[in-house]
């Protein structure tokens, strides 16, 4: 096979049981997210109210995994029970000078599942919109300065 397929268009091609989740990501997106530990995960009441707050995650390729403690008893949790389309959002700054901000917003579907005795929740990506990571963003030279001030 070619060289320049990436290592989930490779495997897409020779596994049947590859399925649309699996070829969310780019190689450069996929070693990013396993790079990073934290991201934030917005869920929705109801009544429709957002809810933003930080986790510590997993990325496995494929999934986005996350749990905490009292995770059962906490707001994101009982919404995704309720609602369970989420987005999650990992990002970082890798320079000031120059302005050099990386990151991804993955929107999917939650699912809670329990492992070893421990409650989890499962991101199952949908769709993306990545910055920074495929290639980097030249920000024009007043606008870093403005950043720097």
């Amino acid at each position: 096979m070619s060289d320049c397929l990436s290592m989930q268009q490779r495997r897409a091609k020779s596994d049947p049981h590859w399925t649309r989740a699996h070829r969310v990501f780019t190689d450069e997106e996929a070693n990013y997210l396993t790079s990073q530990r934290l991201g934030r995960v917005a869920t929705a009441s109801p009544d429709g109210q957002p809810h933003a707050v930080p986790v510590t995650y997993e990325f496995d390729g494929e999934y986005i995994y996350f749990s905490g403690y009292k995770l059962t008893g906490s707001l994101k949790y009982q919404n995704i029970l309720r609602n369970n389309k989420v987005a999650f959002v990992v990002d970082s700054l890798e320079s000031v000078d120059p302005w050099a901000p990386k990151g991804i917003e993955i929107r999917g579907i939650a699912s809670t599942i329990q492992k070893d005795g421990y409650q989890y929740v499962r991101i199952t990506p949908f769709k993306k919109r990545g910055w920074g990571i495929n290639r980097p963003i030249i920000m024009p030279a007043e606008i870093q300065e403005d950043v720097k001030r």
